[in-house]
């Protein structure tokens, strides 16, 4: 079982908010990713596990 971080990123670039994952593999973390996308998290998002970047996705602005 690995220990996974989610990083939310804001407008400015910071880090807003963190969630801690305990996943047997990378790809189940990929898949709880899907659901805290959900969330609406406009902006950047990372996924580590330690100090190795699993997989980061790029901001989504709303719609004007």
């Amino acid at each position: 079982m690995g220990d996974y971080r989610l990083y939310f990123f804001g407008p400015e670039g910071r880090v807003r908010r963190r969630i801690d994952l305990a996943c047997a593999d990378d790809d189940e973390a990929i898949r709880s990713v899907a659901l805290a996308q959900q969330e609406g998290n406009r902006f950047a998002i990372e996924l580590w596990e330690g100090a190795r970047l699993v997989r980061s996705w790029n901001s989504s602005p709303a719609p004007d």
